[in-house]
């Protein structure tokens, strides 16, 4: 006798078409065109520290309606909502 242990095939398949869908609408909500797939943005994640906290910088600014600008060759968030600067 068989025993099934985890997910199935269509379970698994469905939980990835989810968090694809979910990353791709939330990209489109953010506006960022650089990172294609959910892959990509887990390759940033994990990979690349510097391109990584100048995306979380960005999401930051654009959900607190803040602006960035850049200082000396650093880019800078300014969240206003909590009147703090963030150097990358």
């Amino acid at each position: 006798m068989k025993i099934n242990v985890g997910f199935g095939r269509s379970t698994a398949q469905k939980a990835v078409n989810s968090a694809n869908k979910h990353y791709l609408d939330w990209s489109k909500e953010h506006n960022i065109n650089s990172i294609k797939t959910l892959a990509d943005y887990y390759n940033v994640k994990y990979n690349d520290n510097k391109w990584y906290a100048l995306l979380q910088g960005y999401v930051k600014a654009v959900n607190s309606c803040s602006f960035v600008y850049s200082r000396k060759d650093k880019l800078v968030v300014q969240a206003t909502s909590f009147g703090e600067d963030i150097i990358l």
